[in-house]
């Protein structure tokens, strides 16, 4: 079994990917694409959900874990989307990029946290 803590490591590598053959006019890369983003992005959900598990406390502060820990995902998407909302419609590219480059910073980020 893989340890979550290198699941949530790791699974960026493969998103990157997913974005930069997004960013081809390909329809078949396109889909690639889409395979390779739901299966990292699923990957790093559940080992996010392991490690929230594994580092919370069972005398009821996995609930308030959980529902900070999900509060903050959804914070944070909300605001990737409005990014992108502003980005989209002068340059896909550069919109594709920025989510790379957040997907590339996130190793980095969650070393510092942890």
């Amino acid at each position: 079994m893989v340890p979550p803590d290198l699941i949530v490591g790791a699974t960026p590598v493969p998103m990157i990917l997913g974005f930069v053959l997004l960013m081809t006019s390909s329809r078949p890369l396109v889909i690639v694409a889409m395979v390779i983003l739901g299966i990292a992005d699923g990957a790093q959900l559940t080992a996010l959900f392991a490690i929230r598990h594994r580092e919370s406390e069972e005398d009821g502060t996995r609930s308030q874990v959980f529902i900070t820990g999900s509060s903050l995902k959804i914070t944070a998407a909300s605001l990737g989307i409005a990014l992108a909302g502003h980005l989209g419609p002068s340059s896909l590219r550069l919109a594709l990029t920025a989510a790379g480059v957040a997907q590339l910073a996130a190793p980095a980020v969650y070393g510092i946290l942890s």
